[in-house]
């Protein structure tokens, strides 16, 4: 957009190539990013980077970034999103169109995920190995995750502490795996689930990273047609 790039959120990235969506959720050029994936885009009339966040409006606005945006940097030129620093949140009123309140984000900062074998650019311990020609880092089979492939294997069991404040819950966690055997992934962080149950288990808890913190719920509405707990399922219910 205006020659700089457009960030999607990545979660909603997979989503969209691997088809988890419904046919209401598509527009009428088959394109699914525009009506449910948040993204970060420039918009030149105001000379701004924007981030939008997908409702009933944006998808009836050609340029949303330019005029529906839930947050814009300060007014630069910038091709590089990690050059910007200030930025500002707008909280919008029940009117259409009408700006709310703002209020400056106090600390904010993007950092490039790109990979290119250089120390501050280096893919967890083996950077040969991780650091794919396109730039992205790939440690799907090396046990290490995060996007720089920075965090350690994950703890393959966890034990609870269950106190009063707590219901009566599952006391034993265990990592959650996809139908191919590859570890299961929510916002870039593994899934847990009770290590006595299994995903075709009516009601089972987990524990999952929302994006801000770690919650222990239950999948009582998280499940799939098929009665399996999947990640294809967690997306089209979260």
């Amino acid at each position: 957009k205006d020659g700089r790039l457009k960030y999607y959120e990545e979660d909603c990235l997979n989503a969209c190539s691997k088809g988890w969506f419904d046919e209401a959720e598509i527009d009428n050029k088959g394109d699914c990013l525009r009506n449910v994936c948040s993204f970060v885009a420039y918009c030149g009339k105001t000379k701004r980077w924007t981030l939008v966040l997908p409702d009933i409006i944006t998808n009836a606005i050609e340029d949303p970034n330019c005029d529906w945006y839930w947050a814009s940097s300060e007014r630069t030129d910038a091709f590089d999103i990690d050059n910007v620093l200030s930025w500002t949140v707008t909280e919008r009123s029940e009117h259409h169109h009408t700006a709310g309140s703002r209020s400056e984000v106090p600390s904010f900062s993007v950092t490039s995920n790109k990979c290119d074998g250089s120390v501050e650019a280096y893919c967890g311990e083996n950077n040969g190995h991780f650091c794919r020609e396109d730039g992205v880092c790939d440690c799907s089979d090396s046990g290490f995750l995060g996007p720089m492939c920075q965090a350690d294997s994950p703890c393959p069991l966890l034990e609870v502490d269950v106190g009063k404040p707590f219901p009566d819950i599952s006391k034993s966690f265990k990592l959650f795996y996809n139908s191919d055997e590859t570890l299961a992934l929510w916002k870039g962080r593994p899934i847990y689930i009770s290590s006595d149950e299994n995903p075709s288990s009516e009601y089972l808890y987990c524990i999952l990273f929302t994006g801000s913190r770690w919650i222990i719920s239950d999948t009582e509405r998280l499940h799939s047609e098929t009665g399996n707990f999947t990640v294809e399922s967690l997306w089209r219910q979260h």
